[in-house]
């Protein structure tokens, strides 16, 4: 709810975050426009979460007011970032394997797609390391991130898969938790029948 100039009010109502307070407090428009950084990778313009894309497939980094968190996927670097707008994609980034990213209001969408029909079950693993953040893991495989002080910073949906678009939708985790270097989730193992 806005009050505007002449003293009557307007509601703006939308699907997503429109707005976010920066480090000042300030409010501050979302732009999820991909734009290039001073490290050659490219980063979202503007919002509540900074995500940070190499050139390279590698390390993705998604920083928070509470700290910031590194996603990698294992055996997945060496693949040019393609990018467009808020969209970005890592072509080959596993043998079969594309990987796309989009901006999106508040978080970072990501879908893994599969060239081919895998033979056999088919496990990808996350490498995770965090400095700020704790992470908890759900049952269901959804990780959260918090501030040391327990305060909520983000989350990581548990991983889906779905055999083609409109086709069927199956929950695929395997969580295996804190390691010696960070955190490691591995999504799939899941057959079709």
């Amino acid at each position: 709810m806005f009050r505007n100039e002449n003293g009557g009010f307007k509601q703006v109502i939308s699907l997503g975050l429109q707005n976010f307070k920066d480090a000042t407090g300030a409010w501050q428009k979302i732009d999820n426009t991909l734009v290039a950084d001073s490290a050659g990778g490219w980063r979202n313009a503007a919002g509540p979460l900074a995500f940070d894309l190499p050139a390279v497939a590698g390390p993705i980094r998604v920083d928070s007011p509470l700290g910031s968190l590194t996603m990698r996927i294992r055996g997945g670097e060496g693949s040019p970032l393609a990018v467009s707008s808020n969209s970005a994609s890592y072509g080959s980034i596993l043998p079969g394997i594309d990987a796309m990213y989009s901006v999106i209001s508040g978080g970072l969408d990501e879908n893994l797609i599969l060239r081919d029909r895998p033979n056999a079950p088919l496990a990808i693993t996350y490498d995770l390391t965090t400095d700020g953040l704790i992470l908890s893991l759900a049952q269901d495989g959804t990780v959260t991130a918090t501030g040391a002080n327990g305060t909520f910073a983000f989350k990581l949906p548990a991983p889906w898969m779905m055999e083609a678009p409109g086709g069927r939708r199956a929950t695929t985790s395997s969580p295996t938790g804190p390691t010696s270097r960070g955190f490691r989730i591995r999504r799939g193992a899941t057959r079709w029948s």
